[in-house]
């Protein structure tokens, strides 16, 4: 026994459990859970992506509108 009151074969017997379920996790495959992560990070990129060219798209076209309807009269009265 030791300080906490354990046996040996006790100890053994926990040593066993614990290696037997690291070998369980080791064997393990989170490939599949890697791949859904990676395809989910690729379609929130692609539609953030999307979004960003439709603000920008948007910006333009406002612009542009200004500079015909704001811009371009104004500047006939320095011609």
């Amino acid at each position: 026994n030791n300080k906490h009151g354990w046996s040996s074969d006790a100890l053994l017997e926990l040593s066993d459990i614990a290696n037997e379920q690291l070998r369980t996790l080791e064997s393990m495959n989170f490939s599949h859970i890697h791949t859904k992560c990676q395809q989910e990070l690729e379609s929130r990129h692609s539609a953030a992506v999307a979004h960003l060219g439709q603000i920008y798209s948007q910006r333009l076209a406002d612009l542009a509108q200004v500079y015909t309807q704001d811009v371009c009269p104004e500047s006939d009265k320095f011609k």
